[in-house]
């Protein structure tokens, strides 16, 4: 899961399903981080509004076995989307999604589909920069 605090860096915090515990804590750029999802061997996280982060689980595992809270960067740059307050993933698309206070009906264009890493047809998202 994702969290924040205002002044301060976000972060991807590891929780066991078994256990329901805390497995590590890292710290990634501040980001209201409104979700993170995971596909193909990457975490992806909310960072500007219009924006998705890339993380290597690999990484983020290392990272999280290790002592205290240490900072990892996002793998590339930020992939622009027309929203992210949301996202998911499922058969191997990154979903991603607009907040609309005003109702579920309406603009097309507030839900955006990302093709993941097995089909390899965004290489702004899913290989290294």
């Amino acid at each position: 899961m994702t969290a924040y605090r205002a002044g301060a860096r976000s972060q991807i915090i590891g929780i066991d399903p078994a256990t329901n515990k805390t497995v590590g804590v890292v710290a990634i750029d501040a980001t209201h981080g409104g979700g993170i999802t995971t596909s193909n061997g990457w975490a992806f996280v909310q960072g500007s509004t219009n924006g998705i982060r890339k993380y290597k689980l690999s990484t983020l595992k290392t990272a999280m076995k290790a002592a205290g809270t240490p900072y990892i960067k996002p793998v590339g740059a930020e992939r622009k989307v027309y929203g992210a307050s949301f996202l998911t993933s499922y058969g191997g698309y990154i979903w991603s999604g607009k907040f609309n206070d005003k109702g579920r009906a309406g603009d097309p264009k507030t839900l955006n589909v990302i093709k993941s890493l097995h089909k390899a047809t965004i290489p702004s998202l899913t290989k290294p920069a």
